[in-house]
């Protein structure tokens, strides 16, 4: 039940103010129950944050349970000492996050959240310009291809839970076989902000898993996008040995939506193609901005929303294909002042014969 901690600077620290910090240097994360790596931080609660800087690649270890991989941090919480802030922090290198889990009586538990930035954020009152140019990759290096871990993977955070202002993300992103991915993050949580922030980077996801969620700023979303634009294309794809069914969530802004905010996904615009290449998929929710609103979910909206990149879905073998130009299917929720100007091309839902 071991944790290791690995970073270019330190390891651990609570409640931490660092400044002009930056680290060069190759990081190879080890092994252990939980394995965190990260290119200046393990894991740290923070009060300050400031020009805090990644140059040199992060190989994150494998886990029993859980891998967390950043090119700044592994893991970053808020300070019970005061307000937690993060600016003008940046990652320029390629990011690797290991492999969960290695021992096959565990594969029911084990999670990764790899980013290029931070694998978790935590309630950081506030991160500010900030961003990532480095590729952030995520394959399957275990022996078990009937499983894949409850993975998060984006290019800022694999999963955040903080309030985020003008960040950016250029590194594309490949991942293998996994649950929420995101251009910025793989998940977002309820009552934070993601705001006047950018993806260019492209999204490919090779094999999805039972649930995919895949989005040019999250993949799975419960808080308020606002101002953000997706500029990189979104691509799932599969592999030749690969013939395990499962539900694709993809959306030029998010896959999945659970939001609990009543302007759910404000002002947003998606500019790069949206496509799904994949014949083993139960059901496919394929749109401009969102794949799909959660069921429950109800009083949301989609405001002010533009979609101008091609929307391709595919076939669903066992269940229904929907594809539209804004939502592929919302249950009760407001569609306000939106606008597609690209073309849509549906996949086939179950037939009679299959």
């Amino acid at each position: 039940w071991s944790e290791t901690w690995t970073a270019g600077v330190v390891g651990g620290a609570t409640n931490i103010t660092a400044k002009n910090v930056s680290n060069k240097g190759k990081i190879y994360g080890a092994a252990g129950y939980n394995s965190k790596t990260g290119g200046v931080f393990a894991e740290t609660s923070v009060l300050l944050l400031e020009n805090v800087n990644n140059s040199a690649t992060v190989y994150g270890g494998n886990a029993d349970y859980s891998v967390y991989t950043g090119g700044v941090a592994a893991e970053v919480n808020y300070s019970y000492s005061g307000k937690s802030y993060i600016k003008n922090c940046h990652n320029s290198a390629e990011i690797f996050g290991g492999d969960a889990p290695v021992t096959p009586d565990l594969r029911d538990d084990a999670y990764k959240y790899i980013g290029g930035l931070f694998g978790w954020s935590s309630n950081i009152d506030e991160i500010r310009d900030c961003s990532n140019s480095g590729n952030v990759n995520s394959k399957v290096v275990n022996l078990h291809p009937e499983y894949a871990p409850d993975d998060h993977v984006g290019g800022l955070f694999g999963a955040n839970f903080s309030n985020v202002y003008d960040c950016n993300n250029s590194g594309d992103i490949y991942v293998e076989r996994s649950g929420s991915i995101g251009g910025l993050a793989g998940a977002s949580a309820a009552g934070d902000i993601f705001t006047r922030s950018v993806n260019t980077g492209d999204i490919t996801l090779v094999d999805c898993c039972f649930m995919s969620e895949v989005g040019g700023i999250t993949g799975t979303t419960q808080e308020l996008l606002s101002e953000c634009t997706n500029k990189g294309s979104i691509k799932v794809s599969e592999s030749d040995s690969y013939e395990i069914p499962g539900t694709i969530c993809i959306g030029g802004i998010a896959g999945e939506s659970n939001s609990g905010v009543d302007e759910n996904i404000l002002n947003c615009t998606n500019e790069g193609k949206v496509e799904v290449l994949t014949p083993f998929t139960y059901s496919v929710f394929c749109g401009g901005i969102l794949g799909r609103q959660a069921s429950g979910v109800v009083g949301r909206s989609i405001k002010g929303c533009k979609n101008m990149g091609d929307i391709i879905g595919n076939d669903a073998i066992k269940g229904n294909a929907y594809t539209a130009g804004i939502v592929a299917v919302t249950y009760l929720t407001w569609v306000d002042n939106c606008v597609n100007t690209a073309s849509v091309t549906g996949g086939i839902g179950l037939t009679q014969d299959s």
